[in-house]
Protein backbone atom coordinates (compact mmCIF):
# COMPACT_ATOMS: atom_id res chain seq x y z
CA UNK A 1 0.00 0.00 0.00
CA UNK A 2 1.24 3.30 -0.81
CA UNK A 3 0.72 5.63 1.94
CA UNK A 4 2.02 9.56 1.92
CA UNK A 5 1.72 12.15 4.65
CA UNK A 6 3.73 15.28 3.57
CA UNK A 7 5.37 18.14 5.92
CA UNK A 8 4.97 16.67 9.06
CA UNK A 9 1.40 15.30 8.37
CA UNK A 10 0.11 18.48 7.61
CA UNK A 11 -2.84 16.64 5.93
CA UNK A 12 -3.88 15.00 9.34
CA UNK A 13 -3.45 18.33 11.43
CA UNK A 14 -5.81 20.05 8.67
CA UNK A 15 -8.64 16.91 9.00
CA UNK A 16 -8.08 15.79 12.30
CA UNK A 17 -8.62 17.46 15.71
CA UNK A 18 -8.14 15.73 18.62
CA UNK A 19 -7.73 12.39 16.97
CA UNK A 20 -11.00 13.06 15.45
CA UNK A 21 -12.56 12.73 11.87
CA UNK A 22 -15.44 14.90 11.48
CA UNK A 23 -18.75 14.11 10.19
CA UNK A 24 -18.36 16.11 7.07
CA UNK A 25 -21.25 16.80 4.15
CA UNK A 26 -24.89 14.74 4.43
CA UNK A 27 -28.36 15.75 3.01
CA UNK A 28 -27.04 18.15 0.49
CA UNK A 29 -24.49 20.29 2.43
CA UNK A 30 -21.23 19.04 1.08
CA UNK A 31 -20.12 20.36 -2.82
CA UNK A 32 -22.73 21.07 -5.54
CA UNK A 33 -25.30 18.96 -3.24
CA UNK A 34 -23.28 15.49 -3.16
CA UNK A 35 -25.32 14.21 -0.77
CA UNK A 36 -22.38 12.38 0.91
CA UNK A 37 -22.22 11.31 4.84
CA UNK A 38 -19.24 10.24 7.00
CA UNK A 39 -18.98 8.63 9.87
CA UNK A 40 -17.07 10.46 13.09
CA UNK A 41 -13.98 8.37 14.22
CA UNK A 42 -12.03 8.54 17.43
CA UNK A 43 -9.00 6.24 17.46
CA UNK A 44 -7.03 4.71 20.38
CA UNK A 45 -3.09 4.54 19.88
CA UNK A 46 -1.84 1.26 18.70
CA UNK A 47 -1.07 -1.30 21.28
CA UNK A 48 -0.45 -4.92 22.08
CA UNK A 49 -1.81 -7.06 24.99
CA UNK A 50 -0.04 -10.52 25.70
CA UNK A 51 -1.90 -13.50 26.13
CA UNK A 52 -0.95 -16.95 27.22
CA UNK A 53 -0.45 -19.69 25.23
CA UNK A 54 -1.37 -23.54 25.81
CA UNK A 55 2.35 -23.87 26.69
CA UNK A 56 2.31 -21.35 28.78
CA UNK A 57 4.67 -18.80 27.09
CA UNK A 58 3.15 -15.47 25.65
CA UNK A 59 2.05 -14.15 22.61
CA UNK A 60 1.17 -10.05 22.23
CA UNK A 61 -1.80 -9.27 20.32
CA UNK A 62 -2.08 -5.99 18.25
CA UNK A 63 -4.89 -3.97 18.59
CA UNK A 64 -6.31 -0.65 18.45
CA UNK A 65 -9.99 1.21 20.00
CA UNK A 66 -12.10 3.10 17.41
CA UNK A 67 -15.29 4.90 18.50
CA UNK A 68 -17.33 5.66 15.72
CA UNK A 69 -19.96 8.21 16.05
CA UNK A 70 -23.34 8.83 13.50
CA UNK A 71 -22.97 13.01 13.35
CA UNK A 72 -26.43 12.62 10.78
CA UNK A 73 -29.68 13.20 11.04
CA UNK A 74 -30.28 9.21 9.52
CA UNK A 75 -29.48 6.30 9.96
CA UNK A 76 -26.36 4.78 7.80
CA UNK A 77 -25.14 1.33 6.89
CA UNK A 78 -22.12 0.44 8.78
CA UNK A 79 -19.84 -1.98 7.34
CA UNK A 80 -16.70 -2.40 9.07
CA UNK A 81 -13.44 -3.57 7.27
CA UNK A 82 -10.09 -3.05 8.96
CA UNK A 83 -6.62 -4.16 8.23
CA UNK A 84 -3.06 -3.77 9.54
CA UNK A 85 -0.46 -4.06 6.72
CA UNK A 86 2.88 -4.61 7.99
CA UNK A 87 6.24 -3.88 5.57
CA UNK A 88 7.42 -7.41 6.11
CA UNK A 89 6.92 -9.28 3.27
CA UNK A 90 4.64 -12.58 2.95
CA UNK A 91 5.70 -16.10 1.07
CA UNK A 92 4.81 -14.52 -1.90
CA UNK A 93 6.86 -11.19 -1.42
CA UNK A 94 4.02 -8.99 -0.48
CA UNK A 95 2.69 -7.04 2.35
CA UNK A 96 1.66 -9.10 5.05
CA UNK A 97 -2.25 -8.48 5.42
CA UNK A 98 -3.97 -8.87 8.99
CA UNK A 99 -7.50 -8.46 9.12
CA UNK A 100 -9.31 -7.12 12.14
CA UNK A 101 -11.80 -10.80 12.28
CA UNK A 102 -12.23 -12.46 15.50
CA UNK A 103 -9.97 -13.05 18.28
CA UNK A 104 -12.53 -13.00 20.79
CA UNK A 105 -10.03 -14.71 23.18
CA UNK A 106 -8.35 -11.48 23.74
CA UNK A 107 -11.59 -9.25 24.39
CA UNK A 108 -11.53 -9.52 28.05
CA UNK A 109 -8.28 -8.92 28.20
CA UNK A 110 -8.14 -6.12 26.04
CA UNK A 111 -11.28 -4.60 28.69
CA UNK A 112 -9.45 -4.77 31.24
CA UNK A 113 -6.46 -3.37 30.01
CA UNK A 114 -8.20 -0.42 28.42
CA UNK A 115 -10.41 -0.66 31.41
CA UNK A 116 -13.37 0.11 29.03
CA UNK A 117 -16.16 -3.20 29.66
CA UNK A 118 -18.29 -2.05 26.29
CA UNK A 119 -15.73 -2.41 24.02
CA UNK A 120 -17.38 -4.37 21.59
CA UNK A 121 -15.12 -6.47 18.40
CA UNK A 122 -15.51 -4.19 15.43
CA UNK A 123 -16.44 -6.89 13.02
CA UNK A 124 -19.31 -7.29 15.58
CA UNK A 125 -20.73 -4.28 15.17
CA UNK A 126 -21.75 -4.18 11.63
CA UNK A 127 -25.18 -2.99 10.52
CA UNK A 128 -27.23 0.57 10.52
CA UNK A 129 -25.60 2.74 12.91
CA UNK A 130 -28.54 5.31 14.32
CA UNK A 131 -28.76 9.35 14.07
CA UNK A 132 -26.40 9.80 16.87
CA UNK A 133 -25.29 6.70 18.01
CA UNK A 134 -21.95 5.57 18.66
CA UNK A 135 -20.00 2.30 18.90
CA UNK A 136 -17.33 1.61 21.43
CA UNK A 137 -15.13 -0.99 19.47
CA UNK A 138 -11.77 -2.15 19.13
CA UNK A 139 -9.98 -3.97 16.00
CA UNK A 140 -8.18 -6.69 17.28
CA UNK A 141 -5.36 -7.97 14.37
CA UNK A 142 -3.66 -11.06 16.62
CA UNK A 143 0.11 -11.62 16.59
CA UNK A 144 1.98 -9.64 14.05
CA UNK A 145 5.04 -10.43 12.38
CA UNK A 146 7.59 -9.29 14.90
CA UNK A 147 10.28 -8.10 12.50
CA UNK A 148 7.83 -5.19 11.18
CA UNK A 149 9.24 -1.32 11.48
CA UNK A 150 6.33 0.09 10.17
CA UNK A 151 2.62 -0.71 9.79
CA UNK A 152 -0.10 0.68 8.12
CA UNK A 153 -3.77 0.78 9.07
CA UNK A 154 -7.00 1.11 7.19
CA UNK A 155 -10.52 1.27 8.47
CA UNK A 156 -13.11 1.10 6.03
CA UNK A 157 -17.07 2.04 5.91
CA UNK A 158 -16.51 5.48 7.45
CA UNK A 159 -17.76 7.25 4.38
CA UNK A 160 -20.88 6.87 1.65
CA UNK A 161 -18.80 6.02 -1.08
CA UNK A 162 -20.92 8.53 -3.83
CA UNK A 163 -19.32 11.92 -3.93
CA UNK A 164 -19.57 15.23 -6.40
CA UNK A 165 -16.73 16.72 -6.80
CA UNK A 166 -14.76 19.73 -8.72
CA UNK A 167 -12.80 18.75 -11.39
CA UNK A 168 -10.18 20.74 -13.24
CA UNK A 169 -9.27 19.54 -16.87
CA UNK A 170 -6.71 20.19 -18.59
CA UNK A 171 -6.78 18.28 -21.90
CA UNK A 172 -9.92 19.15 -22.41
CA UNK A 173 -11.00 15.23 -23.00
CA UNK A 174 -13.69 13.75 -21.58
CA UNK A 175 -14.63 10.63 -20.45
CA UNK A 176 -17.62 8.33 -20.55
CA UNK A 177 -20.13 7.31 -17.70
CA UNK A 178 -19.08 4.49 -15.66
CA UNK A 179 -15.71 4.75 -16.51
CA UNK A 180 -12.61 4.82 -14.20
CA UNK A 181 -10.69 7.81 -13.75
CA UNK A 182 -7.01 7.14 -14.21
CA UNK A 183 -3.66 9.36 -13.60
CA UNK A 184 -3.61 8.92 -17.18
CA UNK A 185 -6.55 11.44 -17.54
CA UNK A 186 -5.48 14.97 -16.96
CA UNK A 187 -8.31 15.76 -14.46
CA UNK A 188 -7.50 17.21 -11.33
CA UNK A 189 -9.89 16.25 -8.65
CA UNK A 190 -10.46 19.20 -6.07
CA UNK A 191 -10.17 17.05 -2.74
CA UNK A 192 -7.23 16.86 -0.07
CA UNK A 193 -7.56 12.87 -0.60
CA UNK A 194 -5.59 13.54 -3.86
CA UNK A 195 -3.53 15.65 -3.19
CA UNK A 196 -0.68 12.80 -3.98
CA UNK A 197 -2.31 11.93 -7.64
CA UNK A 198 -2.83 15.73 -8.11
CA UNK A 199 0.57 17.03 -7.95
CA UNK A 200 1.93 14.35 -10.00
CA UNK A 201 -0.57 14.86 -12.33
CA UNK A 202 0.58 18.33 -12.51
CA UNK A 203 4.09 18.20 -12.45
CA UNK A 204 3.64 15.50 -15.74
CA UNK A 205 1.61 18.15 -17.54
CA UNK A 206 4.26 20.97 -16.58
CA UNK A 207 7.38 18.54 -17.79
CA UNK A 208 5.33 18.52 -21.18
CA UNK A 209 4.40 21.97 -21.46
CA UNK A 210 8.12 22.82 -21.08
CA UNK A 211 9.63 20.05 -23.65
CA UNK A 212 7.12 21.23 -25.79
CA UNK A 213 8.10 25.06 -25.36
CA UNK A 214 5.15 25.96 -23.53
CA UNK A 215 4.92 28.45 -20.82
CA UNK A 216 2.75 26.92 -17.95
CA UNK A 217 -0.28 24.99 -17.30
CA UNK A 218 -3.16 25.08 -20.08
CA UNK A 219 -6.47 26.83 -18.84
CA UNK A 220 -8.35 23.89 -17.45
CA UNK A 221 -12.13 22.95 -18.19
CA UNK A 222 -13.55 22.96 -14.73
CA UNK A 223 -16.77 19.99 -13.77
CA UNK A 224 -18.32 18.82 -11.55
CA UNK A 225 -18.55 14.99 -11.46
CA UNK A 226 -20.43 12.79 -9.14
CA UNK A 227 -17.57 9.57 -8.68
CA UNK A 228 -18.16 6.64 -6.85
CA UNK A 229 -14.39 5.86 -4.82
CA UNK A 230 -13.16 3.79 -1.95
CA UNK A 231 -12.16 5.96 0.70
CA UNK A 232 -10.66 4.67 4.12
CA UNK A 233 -8.93 6.90 6.73
CA UNK A 234 -5.15 5.23 6.92
CA UNK A 235 -2.67 5.39 9.96
CA UNK A 236 1.01 4.71 9.88
CA UNK A 237 2.86 3.44 13.02
CA UNK A 238 6.17 2.65 13.56
CA UNK A 239 7.83 0.09 15.61
CA UNK A 240 11.76 0.65 15.58
CA UNK A 241 13.88 -2.57 17.03
CA UNK A 242 14.61 -6.30 16.87
CA UNK A 243 12.56 -9.24 17.12
CA UNK A 244 13.76 -10.18 20.77
CA UNK A 245 11.02 -9.13 22.75
CA UNK A 246 9.35 -6.97 20.17
CA UNK A 247 6.52 -6.76 22.33
CA UNK A 248 8.31 -4.07 24.83
CA UNK A 249 9.21 -1.99 21.77
CA UNK A 250 7.40 1.59 21.62
CA UNK A 251 4.72 2.09 18.99
CA UNK A 252 5.06 5.08 17.72
CA UNK A 253 2.19 7.56 15.73
CA UNK A 254 3.50 8.68 12.58
CA UNK A 255 0.59 10.19 10.74
CA UNK A 256 -3.20 9.92 9.33
CA UNK A 257 -5.57 11.35 6.73
CA UNK A 258 -7.81 10.20 4.32
CA UNK A 259 -6.69 7.90 1.33
CA UNK A 260 -8.43 6.80 -1.56
CA UNK A 261 -8.11 2.95 -2.82
CA UNK A 262 -7.40 2.61 -6.58
CA UNK A 263 -9.22 5.40 -8.99
CA UNK A 264 -12.47 6.71 -9.13
CA UNK A 265 -15.17 6.11 -11.38
CA UNK A 266 -17.36 8.42 -13.46
CA UNK A 267 -20.75 8.21 -13.10
CA UNK A 268 -22.16 11.10 -14.64
CA UNK A 269 -21.46 15.26 -15.15
CA UNK A 270 -23.73 17.80 -13.06
CA UNK A 271 -22.72 21.09 -13.92
CA UNK A 272 -19.64 23.22 -15.90
CA UNK A 273 -18.25 26.39 -15.10
CA UNK A 274 -15.98 28.62 -17.22
CA UNK A 275 -11.95 28.89 -15.55
CA UNK A 276 -12.02 31.84 -13.50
Amino acid sequence: MKTSFRAGTMLAAALVLVSAVSALAEDGDGPKGSQRWMLKLERGHLKTVLLEKADGSMSAYHYITLKVTNGTNLPRPWNPLVKAITDTKNEKGEPSVYVASGYGNALMAIRRQERNSKLENIGATAGKIGAGETIDGVAIFGPLDSLYDRIDIEVHGLANGVATYEVKIYDGTDIANDTAITPDNAWVIVDSAYWDRNQAILKRLAAESAASGGDGLPQPTIKYVVMQERRYWGMTFERLGDEFRAEDDLITFKGEGWMIQGNPKKLRTVNEKAAE
